[in-house]
């Protein structure tokens, strides 16, 4: 009993010390996702363009120490949780159609982590127009994604969607820089 007594004791510390260790991790991924609030619905469908990406985009940039794939991905996660239990909480639908209308909103938080990280954008902070061409062809692609994960592609007519998500991509990846 004096063992489970003493673990026990050590759990604070232990948790405090991994929340001060990941603040940034952490704040990142509230502020973001508090972010994903604003938002429109441009194909009439549960595709959304959100803010969000703003300001991830500036946090990564600016926090060098935070982990490119980890903090996207959380914050992926974590932006479907809040939209799934605000759906649900305000719409008519089942839980599950909720978060399956969600769900394929991850795929760009992933995509995007995974496309930030491997073309190294960090590495061209002091080459604005580099910074802004490779942040819109990150967000291109993870838009794309998601859309294909939502089969939206498929359906609509992607000469009248994709000139969007560029200019989407383009006006978000200037206000990360700025």
């Amino acid at each position: 009993m004096n063992c489970f007594k003493r673990n026990l004791d050590h759990m604070p510390s232990s948790v405090e010390r991994m929340v001060n260790e990941n603040k940034s991790l952490i704040n990142t991924v509230l502020l973001v996702s508090l972010t994903s609030i604003v938002y429109i619905y441009p194909f009439g469908s549960y595709f959304r363009f959100t803010l969000a990406i703003v300001l991830l985009n500036s946090f990564l940039l600016y926090f060098k120490q935070l982990p490119i794939v980890t903090c996207t991905m959380l914050t992926g996660v974590s932006i479907i949780a809040f939209r799934t239990a605000t759906d649900f909480i305000i719409g008519n639908q089942s839980y599950v159609a909720v978060v399956m209308s969600n769900i394929p909103a991850l795929a760009y938080y992933i995509s995007f982590g995974i496309l930030f990280s491997a073309l190294s954008i960090r590495k061209n902070t002091d080459n604005i127009l580099t910074l802004i061409l490779l942040l819109s062809i990150t967000d291109i692609i993870s838009n794309m994604v998601e859309l294909l994960c939502r089969f939206e592609l498929m359906t609509a007519k992607f000469a009248l969607i994709f000139p969007s998500i560029v200019a989407v991509a383009i006006v978000r990846a200037i206000l990360s820089v700025n």
